[in-house]
């Protein structure tokens, strides 16, 4: 996309004030408060996460791990912890090895 430092644009930076993580100008929101924020995602084209999840969505959820392919069990419970982020959830730690916007 190329949007970090855009003419006229704001320079991107996380809340702690290191640089934006993504890559070529993409700063990933918070999941805070993901379960209000349907219709999803930035087109409107699923109603809820559970239905983001949905089959029809494979190729965006496997983009970062094509072997995300959840049971019902399982997708369950990732809509309920998505649902249970509020701004009492402590932060996850990145493992510094950790590749986030790996290079093809």
């Amino acid at each position: 996309m190329g949007t970090f430092e855009a003419t006229g644009g704001a320079g991107e930076v996380r809340a702690n004030g290191q640089p934006a993580q993504g890559r070529n100008g993409f700063n990933p929101p918070s999941l805070l408060g993901a379960i209000t924020g349907a219709p999803l995602p930035h087109n409107g084209a699923a109603a809820s996460l559970d239905d983001l999840l949905d089959a029809r969505f494979a190729a965006h959820t496997r983009s970062g791990n094509p072997n995300f392919v959840p049971t019902a069990e399982e997708r369950a419970a990732l809509v309920a912890f998505l649902a249970s982020i509020d701004e009492d959830t402590p932060e996850f730690a990145v493992r510094p090895e950790t590749v986030l916007c790996p290079t093809p």
